[in-house]
């Protein structure tokens, strides 16, 4: 098995989530691996539906969600 570089840990901002996230630092101390917290904030249903909210960005979710998976390999 190849060294450790680089640890992910996801993160809702909830109550006890941040177990996980001391957990991940000690084991990103240990092995002297970076650590990257993840948070995702979905929209809100409501915001779909605001015809304006399409002209903040000249993406679709759909063409976001996409380049980012085009991102992550």
């Amino acid at each position: 098995m190849g060294q450790l570089k680089r640890i992910v840990v996801g993160h809702d901002l909830r109550a006890g989530g941040e177990m996980a996230v001391h957990s991940a630092a000690a084991f990103a101390n240990q092995y002297g691996a970076a650590l990257k917290l993840v948070h995702v904030v979905e929209p809100h249903p409501l915001y779909q539906k605001i015809p304006l909210a399409s002209r903040f960005t000249p993406h679709t979710l759909e063409e976001i969600s996409r380049m980012a998976k085009g991102e992550l390999g």
